[in-house]
């Protein structure tokens, strides 16, 4: 499993979007969706190639449901082609946090959407930071005091991934 996380307008997500996809996933309800697609069609990127969503947009989709839809739609709020995850290193990250006595959670966030069909397009988790929480997860990551060089250079994309968060004054979107 590969940690990717990409810089997230949790803001503009949540004015725009957040209502209508909690609808759809509790009821599987997808035309709000479609909406939000075909009027923001010139701003959205298939989520696995980065590539700009062409008018046919529609034909491509294969499961037809509310993660399939939400997973195209939630590209207006992020550049699918911007990972800067913690790849395969996550759970030695996660690791080594928890023996500093951090959250392993921190590097992940919180799942969206009702309690019995979360979010999560690729069936492996899917989570998002604001960017309060952001700025919060760096704060306590820079007073750590790594124990070895190693532990530093473990820790340092964590560092590197909440920073380039923090710089564009964004919240994030992990996915594996």
């Amino acid at each position: 499993m590969q940690h990717k996380a990409f810089a997230f307008d949790r803001r503009a997500f949540d004015e725009r979007l957040a209502h209508d996809l909690r609808r759809a996933l509790a009821s599987g309800e997808v035309a709000r969706l479609v909406a939000f697609i075909e009027a923001s069609r010139a701003a959205l990127r298939w989520p696995d190639s980065g590539e700009p969503v062409g008018v046919g947009w529609a034909d491509a989709m294969t499961m037809r449901d509310p993660q399939e839809y939400a997973d195209l739609a939630l590209t207006a709020f992020y550049d699918p082609r911007e990972d800067f995850g913690l790849g395969g290193i996550w759970q030695s990250v996660q690791g080594a946090l928890g023996w500093h006595g951090l959250d392993p959670a921190i590097v992940l966030g919180t799942p969206f959407g009702p309690r019995s069909s979360l979010f999560d397009p690729g069936g492996m988790g899917s989570y998002f930071q604001t960017a309060a929480e952001v700025a919060e997860r760096l704060r306590a990551l820079l007073t750590l005091a790594p124990a070895s060089p190693d532990e530093t250079k473990l820790l340092a994309p964590a560092v590197a991934m909440f920073r380039r968060a923090a710089a564009a004054s964004s919240g994030l979107y992990v996915t594996f």
